[in-house]
């Protein structure tokens, strides 16, 4: 195991060993990928014995494997198993670990452990690539949150940290002032906030030339919302606590989500079990290449995407995802049977020309209610009698359900929002 001090000749070579690998031949860098995957599963299997447990059930040897068809024959990862790995043989205390806890927005909050030296020589240098490719320059000066994982943000540009704690109008009065160049935080706190600017007829400082988004499920009607709001195309990032690294995201090109396949090996699946073509959205299950001392292999995230056919215009190799889709547990049973989902709703939305913010509630079995957010200075007769065509043509037409504009939708600025609210019943909880 690598010890947990790691020096700054150490980061430094990791940051330029990421920089200059996003432009390696796609080939050259699954052929890393691969190396790197055989070493993390002969690990496993000698060191966790839960894995080992699981090799052997499915007949699987790590010496043995030449394919990924051999990989793909290894159970799925539940979080239930990150839930009890202390009990089933995951975490093994003999391997020194840092921790920490997922939210809990797609289940129960979860213990990750990783390496010491995991955030210095991946979270740090990966986040850096991504700002980097996004439009972040050395010399601009942005603002953050400071839920923003320590050590992620500050590795381009200047930050300026904002507490959780601030007020709107305090918030509102920090970016006007600071003029800066750009700005990270959650998309639910954006779309809030550009709300805000419209309503009190005020505009982002003309500093601004970037919006950066992580830590939630970015919508295409809040991306709408953030560019009209500030005047920027949200430029986002896939990650999750479980791989803190970072999984995908976007460059300036605002298309694909880049793969970090240096570091995760990401499929996407059918309720199957079998891998999705491109543009076809199914289940994300990841395995991070450098999750020691307690690996996640082929671990089932709880999100949802799709594959892009075709590279970034950027021109760098790594492979993109076309979408992220929202949360699995981001869904509701319809009456009808049919399932009302995240993918749905983004489609119908994306099809009405404002912006707009949304979310599902169940209040009683099969009663749905969709409250809507419009924004200031809109004819809000036409645009949702249009919203009402375009989601009629979904499966909401198997059901009967209403529309409900609202000033605001409840919950946290600062903190992750829900888009569904389903009913409290068995039918809606996550399946295995």
């Amino acid at each position: 195991m690598t010890k947990g001090r790691v020096s700054a000749r150490e980061m430094l070579e990791a940051c330029e060993y990421f920089e200059s690998s996003q432009w390696r031949p796609q080939a050259d860098l699954l052929d890393e990928q691969w190396l790197k995957l055989k070493s993390l599963l002969a690990w496993s299997y000698e060191h966790i014995p839960f894995y080992a447990s699981r090799f052997r059930k499915v007949d699987v040897i790590p010496q043995k494997i030449s394919s990924l068809e051999d990989f793909y024959r290894l159970p799925l990862m539940k979080r239930q198993d990150l839930v009890d790995a202390e009990l089933n043989g995951l975490r093994v205390h003999s391997f020194p670990a840092t921790s920490s806890h997922t939210t809990g927005t797609s289940g129960p909050s979860v213990t990750v452990w990783r390496d010491q030296s995991y955030d210095a020589k991946l979270t740090f240098p990966l986040w850096r690539r991504w700002l980097k490719a996004a439009g972040l320059q050395s010399h601009d000066r942005y603002l953050r949150l400071v839920t923003v994982p320590v050590g992620a943000a500050r590795t381009l540009g200047r930050a300026l940290d904002i507490s959780m704690m601030t007020s709107v109008s305090t918030l509102i009065e920090k970016i006007e002032s600071a003029k800066p160049n750009g700005i990270i935080m959650t998309p639910a706190t954006l779309e809030y906030l550009s709300l805000e600017l419209m309503e009190r007829d005020r505009k982002a400082p003309k500093s601004l030339k970037n919006i950066f988004t992580n830590g939630d499920n970015l919508t295409l009607s809040g991306r709408r919302l953030c560019r009209q709001g500030f005047g920027c195309d949200p430029i986002d990032h896939y990650a999750a606590r479980e791989c803190s690294s970072g999984i995908a995201w976007q460059c300036s090109e605002v298309q694909g989500y880049h793969v970090n396949v240096e570091n995760v090996v990401v499929e996407i699946l059918d309720t199957q079990g079998r891998p999705v073509a491109p543009g076809e959205v199914g289940r994300v299950v990841i395995t991070d290449l450098s999750s020691k001392p307690v690996p996640l292999i082929r671990y089932e995230i709880g999100d949802l995407a799709s594959w892009q056919e075709g590279p970034c215009n950027c021109g760098r190799s790594l492979p993109c995802l076309a979408s992220i889709d929202g949360r699995i547990v981001e869904r509701m049973k319809l009456k009808s049977g049919e399932w009302l989902t995240c993918h749905v709703l983004n489609m119908a939305f994306g099809q009405i020309p404002s912006p707009l913010q949304y979310q599902v509630r169940e209040d009683q079995p099969f009663n749905v209610t969709i409250d809507v957010v419009l924004p200031p200075k809109i004819e809000s007769s036409e645009v949702l009698q249009l919203l009402k065509i375009e989601l009629q043509k979904t499966v909401l037409s198997t059901i009967e359900w209403k529309l409900n504009p609202v000033d605001r939708i409840p919950g946290e600025i600062f903190g992750k929002r829900r888009l569904f609210h389903p009913y409290e019943s068995a039918e809606n909880q996550e399946p295995e």
